[in-house]
């Protein structure tokens, strides 16, 4: 019985009709090959998070035909974006965002606090701009409120799809994008723009050979987790010569709590958290000693590059 003519196979390296002697041992290797799926938009944004979510939902308003994809099946927490200050709560509001962020239950945040060398500076938030409160949704909470926003506006969203070309007319413009969606498929999404908001190590800005307009080293690395009982009102910053530090209340009854050293200095879990802290500030070591201890506490570095290449917009979430 042959092969369906939709299957591509490999029997040892031998070709149909050639596994006579010697081929006893062979193994049959079938794979499907699926039709590669074309579309066509005004604008493809590369990247479903945060900034490529903002920027569809933004495209889409103004009445493009946008499409967005992402690798991700969905977001995870990452420690960028989540202490909201002012010019972003405002942003969420003016986007009409502010509600659904505020209804999934992160807490207002009225105070501010910086601590440095022993000395604590409150600083209240007072209203203004049309608002009254800081916030600090997790990432996920955030990323999803801005994606459904931008499906609600008329952008599509396809997620599990990874690009890894970009493609080109004969004059060298590109013309869209090439990948593969989570069943394996081929996908060619064409689009008059193509938008990179595809993070660190960006797949558009390497295919455009975006020039680096600013390039820094990382000064300091992140740990960071989520506590219970570590909840309050206010930000905390704090500033020591070894190490800083902060608390930033979030939903859940949940706190992120955060330090940042040099890398060689930041190791993984509980324990490292709790030495690491004690440098930044002993008192509020203790404080966190006397907490609900999280599963696991997450190591985060960045590299502070970014790029842009003409026609191909490139950003982070």
């Amino acid at each position: 019985m042959g092969l369906p003519r939709t299957f591509s196979w490999l029997l040892a390296g031998l070709g149909p009709g050639r596994a006579g002697k010697g081929a006893r041992r062979a193994h049959l290797y079938v794979r499907p090959v699926l039709p590669s799926a074309q579309t066509h938009h005004d604008v493809v944004v590369v990247g479903g998070r945060l900034a490529g979510a903002a920027t569809a939902m933004l495209l889409a308003r103004a009445g493009l035909d946008v499409l967005v994809v992402d690798r991700g099946r969905s977001a995870i927490d990452v420690p960028s974006t989540h202490a909201l200050m002012r010019s972003a709560v405002v942003q969420l509001q003016r986007w009409g965002l502010l509600d659904d962020v505020i209804a999934a239950g992160t807490p207002p945040v009225r105070r501010t606090t910086c601590t440095a060398d022993g000395q604590v500076t409150t600083i209240s938030i007072r209203p203004s701009y049309g608002v009254d409160a800081l916030y600090a949704p997790r990432r996920p909470v955030l990323d999803r409120i801005v994606a459904d926003a931008a499906v609600r506006a008329g952008a599509e969203l396809r997620r599990g799809t990874a690009i890894h070309a970009v493609t080109r007319d004969g004059a060298g413009r590109v013309t869209g994008v090439e990948g593969r969606d989570d069943h394996g498929r081929g996908v060619v999404h064409g689009a008059r723009w193509v938008v990179g908001a595809d993070g660190m190590a960006s797949t558009i800005a390497a295919a455009v050979h975006a020039p680096v307009d600013v390039r820094g080293t990382s000064a300091t690395a992140i740990l960071y987790g989520y506590w219970s009982d570590m909840t309050g009102d206010a930000f905390e910053w704090i500033y020591g010569h070894d190490a800083c530090a902060g608390v930033l209340p979030t939903a859940g009854g949940q706190a992120c709590v955060f330090v940042a050293a040099p890398p060689s200095q930041v190791g993984g879990g509980v324990v490292a958290m709790h030495e690491l802290v004690a440098l930044a500030s002993p008192a509020h070591a203790r404080r966190l000693a006397a907490a609900r201890v999280p599963p696991t506490c997450v190591v985060a570095a960045a590299d502070p590059a970014s790029s842009a290449g003409p026609g191909v917009p490139a950003g982070r979430s």
